[in-house]
C-alpha cells in the first residue's frame, strides 16, 4: 500500500478504545505513546475489573477517559462500551499490550481517508526486537474453524486481522454493537467479516508500525473461549449445523489430547467473562 501523501487532518480527534485487565505496565506504555499528539487523539480505557493497581494509571493521564467495570464482562462487551463513549470518524481498537506511536495512529486514519475501498486497516505488529509477529489469518470456515495466525505482508489485503485495528465509525454505527455472543475471541473476526460484507477491504498499512508485547493465552479457559468464539462465528455466518460441528470437533480434540480443563469449559460453554 502506498502511504498517503499529505492527507487532510481528520475533522474530529481519532478515537482509541483500549481494553485492559491487570496490565498496568503495558497500559502505561500504551497511553504514553498515544499522548504525544494531544487534541488529535482521544483515548478511552475500559478496565475489566483489574486488581493490579491499573486504575492508579488514571491519575497520570487526566485527558484519558476511564470506564471501570465491576467484573470481567469480556473483551467484546468492553469494546462496545468504549465505542459508545466516543465520537469520531475513525476508531482504533487497541489491546493494552500493544504500543503504537501517535503518529502511526494518524497514519492509519490518513489511509482510511484517502482509500474509500478500505473499511478497516491495521499496522504491522512487531516484537520488541523488530521481528514481524503473527497477526492475520483467514476467517473461520467449516473446513478450518480455527485458522492459524501468520505475519502480515506490507500492504496486503487480508481476511482477518487481530490486535490493533482501525475501523470506520459508520460501520460500527450500522452494526449498533459488536455481537456480544463472543467473549474475548470473536469480535475482530466478526468486524472483519462485516467490513467485507459491506464491500470494503481489510488492509495492512506498511507505513504504520506497532510493538506488541507477549500475552499468555495458553490457559484452558482462554483456549476454550477462542474455540467457542470460532464456533459461534461459524454458526452465525455458515449456519447452525456448521457451528455445532465445529464445537463437537473442538470437544473431540480436547478429549483426545487430554486437555481436561479445556474440555470442561467447552462442554459447559463457559467463556472468559463467565457467561455460557
Amino acid at each position: 500500500m502506498t502511504p498517503p501523501q499529505n492527507p487532510p487532518p481528520p475533522v474530529e480527534p481519532i478515537a482509541v478504545v483500549i481494553v485492559s485487565r491487570n496490565q498496568r505496565e503495558a497500559l502505561e506504555r500504551c497511553l504514553t505513546a498515544l499522548a504525544a499528539r494531544p487534541g488529535e487523539i482521544r483515548s478511552v480505557v475500559v478496565d475489566l475489573h483489574s486488581s493490579d493497581g491499573s486504575l492508579a494509571v488514571e491519575e497520570a493521564f487526566p485527558a484519558v477517559q476511564f470506564i471501570k467495570l465491576p467484573k470481567h464482562f469480556g473483551t467484546t462487551k468492553a469494546l462496545n462500551l468504549g465505542i459508545r463513549a466516543v465520537a469520531s470518524d475513525f476508531v482504533l481498537l487497541l489491546p493494552a499490550p500493544v504500543e503504537i506511536a501517535a503518529d502511526h495512529v494518524l497514519q492509519l486514519a490518513a489511509t482510511l481517508q484517502v482509500s474509500p475501498e478500505t473499511g478497516a486497516v491495521c499496522p504491522l505488529c512487531l516484537s520488541e526486537s523488530g521481528e514481524a509477529l503473527p497477526q492475520v489469518s483467514d476467517l473461520p470456515a467449516p473446513s478450518q474453524p480455527d485458522p492459524p495466525l501468520r505475519a502480515a505482508r506490507p500492504g496486503e489485503t487480508v481476511a482477518c486481522a487481530t490486535g490493533p485495528l482501525m475501523v470506520r465509525a459508520f460501520l460500527l454505527t450500522s452494526l449498533q454493537k459488536i455481537d456480544e455472543r463472543y467473549g474475548d475471541y470473536g469480535s475482530q473476526p466478526e468486524l472483519c467479516a462485516q467490513v467485507r460484507r459491506n464491500g470494503k477491504r481489510v488492509a495492512v498499512d506498511s507505513a504504520a508500525r506497532a510493538v506488541a508485547f507477549p500475552r499468555d493465552e495458553s490457559g484452558s479457559l482462554a483456549r476454550a473461549d477462542r474455540q467457542l468464539g470460532a464456533a459461534a462465528f461459524l454458526g452465525k455466518h455458515h449456519g447452525i449445523v456448521n457451528g455445532l460441528l465445529a464445537r463437537i470437533r473442538f470437544v473431540l480434540a480436547a478429549l483426545l489430547t487430554f486437555q481436561v480443563g479445556t474440555l470442561r469449559y467447552l462442554l459447559m460453554g463457559q467463556k472468559i467473562d463467565g457467561t455460557q
